[in-house]
């Protein structure tokens, strides 16, 4: 079971697990991608994955949810091959994540460091992490497996800035396929310490550190 979270948009890289995950899910028909993508602002900016053209183009509809099904299978996943979780409380979360085997996050920009994520590692959970931006905070050794072949994208219709990068589509392809070969290979105990100085009281008290050396 492969998670994915976090609101879809061109941002959170959710075009390029797509594409990778449908040529995964070609060699394992036991492969299932879980999406958490729902959010207030999908009509708005759900459609924005649409602007890499790596995939078939996202519809909106006025059920996103449906939407998001359509784009998926449209994309080449079958459809007993995908779930797509609506809107679901926080607190309810770790059911999610106590499920699943791997998390995915080829985000290409993170400006804090990826809340999801975060939740993902606290919970034990393997995660593939673009090694990029905010998320280099959360790549650690040993704690998850790092996206390392990270390129910039070039073109200016849609670079936001200098620093986002986009994942290579194999690169995903190849972590999932050694997660799926070797479910063991990361400590689960270790990859909930590698977070667990990330609360409020330390967050803030690094950031007013900060503001204060200023």
């Amino acid at each position: 079971m492969v998670f994915s979270g976090g609101k879809l948009e061109y941002r959170k890289g959710q075009d390029q697990l797509v594409k990778a995950f449908s040529h995964f899910a070609e060699k394992r028909p036991d492969a299932l991608l879980i999406s958490a993508w729902r959010s207030p602002w999908e009509q708005d900016i759900a459609k924005t994955v649409n602007k890499s053209g790596l995939c078939k183009t996202l519809i909106p509809l006025e059920d996103m949810g449906e939407a998001i099904t359509n784009w998926v299978t449209a994309n080449g996943i079958r459809p007993d091959q995908f779930m797509s979780l609506d809107s679901v409380p926080n607190r309810l979360m770790p059911d999610v994540y106590r499920e699943v085997d791997l998390a995915v996050f080829p985000n290409r920009c993170e400006g804090g460091t990826n809340l999801v994520a975060m939740e993902a590692l606290s919970s034990g959970v393997s995660c593939v992490i673009a090694d990029n931006t905010g998320q280099k905070d959360l790549v650690k050794t040993n704690n998850c497996l790092p996206l390392t072949d990270q390129r910039p994208i070039t073109d200016p219709a849609i670079k936001f800035s200098e620093d986002w990068r986009d994942s290579s589509v194999d690169e995903i392809v190849a972590l999932m396929e050694a997660a799926y070969d070797n479910k063991t290979a990361l400590e689960p105990s270790h990859i909930r310490e590698s977070v667990i100085d990330y609360t409020w009281g330390n967050s803030i008290a690094a950031l007013l550190k900060t503001i204060h050396e200023i």
